[in-house]
């Protein structure tokens, strides 16, 4: 153990910090599925959330990085501005609580394993400059586990209007902010979604950037830059993760249920998200929200189909013996909660509204099941490529009715009685329905290879009915839909 680390991990869990002490140990921070995730930009994909860092978490880590900044040489500064740096290690990110806490919330805010980020990054800006703003982008794609994503945290915020340090995406306007003709800067031009996108630099505040495509091709208009700040006692802080297409770091921090999402297989002792992608949140939805589903399906239910969308495909008994209701393209336009619920689909998948199937309304009454399969499959044309899933139960259930994901060419699931009799059958994950709960799945890794582990079906109902609500997200948009962004 280094003996700057041995210092750090004496400070923070002896309670001589100022900062440490308005964090206590126990007091977790709430997990990623409660957090507020605004749209910013669909195309490229920009979300924000204020608040993922508390002020006691935002002052702790400048406390940590301030001694140990290393400056950095700036190209193409005109005036008196310093940029500092400095890293954390993977022990640290390891052992100390105060990091493992943080990395778990970005991580699971991304959506990405906790193996797959670069090292935490601090960074501090100091003193003003003029001159052109300087763009970058984050990721090469021709490096063998290039950057797919970053999130960047304002550690501090300003003390006016004018102080500068704001994020920037030129979003097509490039040359004209490099130039400095669009005053793109300029705190009091409003930021919208057909130009530069200002983001004011407030504590707390977090950017969600997706370098890729949802078949992880490289995303256009990702080019960032940093609005200068305007008087030489002006700092900025802030944190940075950058997430890559494999494990990179290789820390995997202790488990935290409310961000881990969903239970270990029995009787395995492997990370769930190790063997597929999935997240688990409970009252995802309201009562009232589950009630109101239901009464726009319940009188106009059909016979559950398969091998299509918005009530295509085949009726088949021996697999899927289900009925089913879609909600109309644009029905949400007049219906309120309807568009609440989307909303909150699209923000729990990372994937704009844009590339959302209709909603699908589904009922299971007793002995009606769905065999296991992929929600997507490579090779039957784009109408099924599937990238993401979000099943939500609007109903519990008296017994059965379970979802249960299956190991890939695991051959005990059939007949898939054997399975859903079974609750201690290694390797599977089952999630039992209650009224709320979603459960978040993707079938393609973050290159855009189809992931095996994502297929699952659904078990009989035993007793009672089961009622669920579920979205497909598409690798391709449909353009016809009209979607609500975000408000500014």
């Amino acid at each position: 153990m280094t003996g700057f680390f041995h210092f750090l991990l004496t400070y923070f869990t002896t309670g001589s910090s100022p900062a440490w002490q308005r964090l206590p140990l126990h007091d977790l921070p709430k997990p990623a599925a409660s957090l507020d995730v605004r749209t910013l930009s669909q195309k490229p994909r920009i979300y924000l959330v204020d608040g993922l860092l508390t002020d006691g978490e935002c002052a702790a880590l400048i406390d940590m990085a301030a001694p140990r900044l290393m400056e950095e040489e700036a190209d193409n500064v005109i005036g008196n501005e310093s940029r500092y740096f400095m890293y954390f290690t993977a022990e640290e990110e390891e052992q100390l609580p105060l990091l493992q806490h943080i990395t778990k919330r970005l991580h699971r805010l991304a959506r990405i394993p906790d193996r797959f980020g670069e090292g935490l990054i601090v960074e501090k800006i100091h003193g003003s400059r003029t001159g052109p703003i300087t763009f970058y982008n984050e990721s090469d794609p021709y490096e063998e586990e290039p950057r797919i994503a970053s999130i960047t945290v304002f550690l501090n915020g300003p003390s006016t209007p004018y102080d500068g340090g704001d994020m920037l995406f030129p979003m097509g306007s490039l040359q004209r902010c490099s130039a400095g003709e669009a005053r793109c800067c300029d705190p009091y031009l409003s930021s919208n979604f057909d130009g530069p996108l200002r983001i004011p630099r407030e504590r707390g505040r977090a950017i969600l950037l997706y370098n890729t495509n949802l078949d992880g091709t490289q995303a256009n208009g990702v080019e960032v830059g940093d609005c200068p700040l305007t008087r030489p006692d002006v700092e900025r802080w802030l944190v940075r993760r950058y997430f890559r297409a494999g494990p990179y770091y290789n820390v995997l921090g202790p488990q935290d249920p409310r961000h881990d999402g969903l239970p270990l297989p029995p009787h395995s002792t492997a990370h769930a998200s190790s063997h597929g992608d999935w997240r688990l949140a409970d009252n995802f939805l309201t009562p009232e929200e589950c009630r109101h589903l239901i009464g726009l399906a319940e009188h106009n239910l059909t016979l559950g189909r398969i091998g299509g969308m918005g009530g295509g495909g085949i009726a088949d008994d021996d697999i899927r013996s289900s009925w089913q209701f879609y909600t109309h393209p644009n029905a949400s336009q007049t219906d309120p909660i309807l568009r609440r619920v989307l909303k909150r689909f699209q923000r729990a998948a990372r994937i704009p509204d844009k590339f959302g199937e209709t909603l699908q309304i589904g009922r299971y009454t007793e002995g009606q099941k769905y065999e296991i399969h992929h929600d997507s499959t490579p090779g039957r044309g784009t109408a099924m490529w599937r990238p993401a899933t979000i099943i939500t139960y609007l109903s519990d259930v008296e017994e059965g009715g379970h979802t249960i994901f299956i190991p890939f060419n695991d051959e005990r699931c059939r007949p898939l009685s054997n399975c859903c009799q079974q609750e201690d059958m290694p390797g599977t994950i089952r999630v039992p329905p209650k009224l709320g709960r979603a459960v978040l799945f993707y079938s393609y890794d973050l290159e855009g290879k189809h992931d095996p582990a994502s297929r699952h079906a659904a078990c009989p109902v035993l007793k009672g009915t089961k009622w669920i609500a579920q979205r497909w997200f598409q690798g391709l948009d449909f353009e016809d839909r009209v979607h609500e962004l975000d408000p500014e």
